[in-house]
């Protein structure tokens, strides 16, 4: 979400993040947001432009009552969107409020109709390992702080390499969040990182751009390996994941 201010141009949800303090405008916001994604994403398939799941960040407020599983359904059936074109992604806050009951019984709902359930920032909350066992989680988001220094830091290595054999083995995938260097990408597909996702790809844009970001970035290429389809880079030809 960014807010474009008449005065101070655009700016983004830290800016106005006292908003999401109180829980009826945070609810509020995540109604606008869910009409907004289901819009734009209908827009999308007009113009022809094939996409992978759409990830929805949600709140503890999206769960306090039945409206915002009501609305998502209501918005899948009118639109002809199908519930697997979408990804859900909690963080662990959302599981240590006293809402956290409902919480789990609104990502069961939702994972039951096929839309994705990911763990975001994963590795920096205190008890992510018990929420792997209790929650139908399909993708793990690794924290941009175990990324960043990847490259030289040998404990992060070891970290993200633990989370993503946990993961696999658990039928998830992964993503690396804060991806921005070329060296990140090798180490991260070489590790068996299913997804990168960071400013190396593409910034934040309006929807009206996402068609010319696309065509900018890196080409992809995949190979098969076993039954996984895995990824692989050569020297001048990164991959590509999500923006």
């Amino acid at each position: 979400m960014r807010w474009r201010h008449p005065e101070l141009g655009l700016l983004t949800p830290v800016a106005f993040q006292e908003g999401f303090a109180d829980q009826q405008v945070c609810a509020d916001f995540g109604l606008y947001m869910l009409d907004r994604v289901f819009h734009d994403l209908a827009l999308f398939r007009r113009q022809g432009l094939a996409l992978g799941r759409v990830a929805i960040n949600v709140t503890n407020s999206d769960f306090r009552s039945e409206t915002f599983l009501k609305r998502f359904f209501k918005l899948s059936a009118e639109t002809g969107i199908p519930l697997t074109a979408f990804c859900v992604e909690v963080t662990e806050s959302m599981l240590l409020d006293l809402n956290q009951e409902c919480v789990k019984e609104g990502l069961s709902k939702l994972h039951d109709s096929g839309v994705e359930i990911a763990f975001d920032d994963f590795g920096v909350g205190f008890a992510s390992l018990t929420h792997l066992r209790q929650l139908p989680i399909d993708l793990l988001k690794i924290d941009r702080s175990f990324v960043v220094n990847i490259v030289s830091s040998k404990r992060d290595q070891a970290i993200v390499r633990g989370v993503i054999d946990i993961a696999h083995n658990l039928g998830a995938s992964v993503t690396a969040e804060g991806v921005e260097t070329v060296e990140q990408i090798r180490l991260l597909t070489a590790l068996g990182c299913d997804m990168l996702q960071g400013w190396y790809f593409g910034k934040a844009c309006e929807a009206g751009r996402l068609v010319d970001l696309l065509s900018t970035m890196p080409a992809c290429r995949t190979r098969q390996a076993g039954s996984k389809l895995a990824t692989h880079i050569e020297a001048s030809e990164p991959i590509c994941s999500e923006a």
